[in-house]
């Protein structure tokens, strides 16, 4: 709800004429980016490290909410409300 209020639209906004004269263009300008454009992307070991770190977000997260609580719970025998707290050792 805080975003509705807040948000204004570029298009509907007043702007004065120096910055509507630097924007048009951009507005109306139609590209399409070609198959061997995107390729070119895996030519840089930036874009290689991105990928590897969106996979392994991806993998981390799984294991974290999905097959550790279930891991602890099963084999364990730890249950998810406990998973938490580390008991103390006397």
């Amino acid at each position: 709800m805080l975003w509705f209020l807040i948000y204004r639209d570029p298009r509907r906004r007043c702007c004065n004429r120096r910055t509507k004269n630097i924007c048009e263009p951009n507005r109306e300008a139609k590209s399409s980016v070609s198959l061997r454009q995107w390729t070119s992307l895996f030519r840089f070991r930036a874009m290689w490290a991105l990928m590897l770190g969106a996979f392994c977000t991806g993998y981390i997260t799984w294991m974290y909410q999905t097959w550790l609580p279930a891991y602890l719970e099963m084999q364990q025998h730890i249950s998810i409300a406990k998973t938490g707290f580390w008991p103390r050792c006397r």
